[in-house]
């Protein structure tokens, strides 16, 4: 996209709606204050990266990766629609990824290429929109600030990864971002060209491709695998990701279920003594 100034085009840049690529790290304010600051707009003026802040609070106040907030009730989400009760973003960031999602279909050719393709992609790009999207993060524990997000292996083996999907990557491949150079870290992805690429032929397993293709905001995550059954707290609510009409109870109640047969098994009293 370009505009005329004297005469001449001059390209554009686009920048990023979501403000999620934390690249400062946010100064030690109180809580109370900083949140405040963000929630009134006034955070950019003083150098704080909302997000960069959230992640850092997510675990002990809830607070949202894509807009340093509690989840509540957006304006209307047309791309993420299964979050339009509750959401972890706002209208801006659900325009970001339907964004994203579409640069990694735009070179697929007319025998490819529609906007309803790839729905596991579609619901993985959504994943900052979730409202529990704190839930299933965590610090990577190495003294570094990596925060990881826990993705269930149910939806890697039923959804992303599963067969019929791996036959469509096949077919039809995604556009897969270049990297830019450092000077232009901050930009978009796409802003330095694309390729056509099948996936399953150039990463070598789906946490690969999750983790160069992140959802939009979350570029700086880490992305790991865990076992349905292994990803339930206590209380037996899961804290893996998985999109809304994949959860169910029923890994929560086989993994409460496979604990107590463990307890019985390891007692060193026999309850028919």
């Amino acid at each position: 996209v370009s505009i005329a100034a004297n005469g001449k085009n001059v390209p554009m840049v686009r920048t990023s709606v979501s403000a999620a690529q934390p690249r400062h790290r946010a100064p030690p304010l109180p809580p109370v204050l900083l949140l405040l600051l963000l929630h009134c707009g006034l955070g950019s003026g003083l150098g704080l990266d909302g997000a960069a802040y959230g992640r850092r609070l997510q675990e002990q106040e809830g607070v949202c990766a894509l807009t340093g907030m509690t989840p509540r009730e957006p304006r209307y989400l047309k791309f993420c629609q299964d979050y339009n009760e509750e959401a972890c973003c706002i209208p801006g960031h659900d325009l970001e990824n339907q964004v994203q999602f579409e640069n990694l279909i735009d070179g697929l050719g007319p025998g490819c290429k529609n906007p309803m393709m790839y729905p596991a992609i579609r619901y993985f790009y959504c994943l900052g929109c979730d409202p529990k999207q704190p839930r299933y993060t965590r610090d990577k524990g190495d003294g570094s600030d990596t925060q990881v997000i826990s993705i269930c292996q149910d939806f890697v083996e039923q959804a992303l990864w599963h067969n019929e999907t791996r036959r469509q990557y096949e077919e039809c491949g995604v556009m897969k971002y270049n990297e830019c150079p450092e000077s232009m870290s901050d930009f978009d992805p796409y802003q330095c060209g694309d390729d056509l690429v099948i996936p399953t032929i150039f990463w070598s397993s789906a946490t690969e491709f999750m983790n160069y293709m992140s959802p939009p905001g979350l570029y700086d995550f880490e992305f790991e695998v865990v076992p349905d059954a292994d990803a339930v707290d206590e209380s037996g609510e899961p804290t893996c990701w998985k999109p809304v009409s994949m959860r169910t109870r029923r890994a929560s109640a086989s993994a409460s279920r496979r604990r107590a047969e463990e307890a019985v098994a390891s007692a060193s009293w026999s309850p028919c003594a």
